[in-house]
């Protein structure tokens, strides 16, 4: 989904009795991140909590551990 802030890989939304929960992926299998990609993530995260419409918004990256290790944990979850 492409925003002023960039685009996400994929984005799930799903239903609860609690609310709504976006989740905001990016895919990082054979990329390197572009400058300022994690904090556009949490820019876009934030635009989506403050727009009222989801009760919780979370970030993911998928990515090696060599990608990890050199990039700070700067989104919600970056599984290895």
């Amino acid at each position: 989904m492409k925003t002023e802030t960039g685009e996400s890989d994929l984005e799930l939304t799903f239903h609860g009795k609690d609310g709504e929960l976006r989740v905001l992926i990016e895919n990082k299998v054979d990329a390197i991140f572009q400058p300022n990609q994690p904090q556009r993530y949490v820019e876009r995260a934030h635009g989506h909590r403050e727009g009222g419409r989801y009760s919780a918004v979370a970030t993911v990256v998928m990515a090696p551990r060599s990608t990890s290790a050199t990039n700070p944990r700067r989104m919600d979850s970056m599984p290895a």
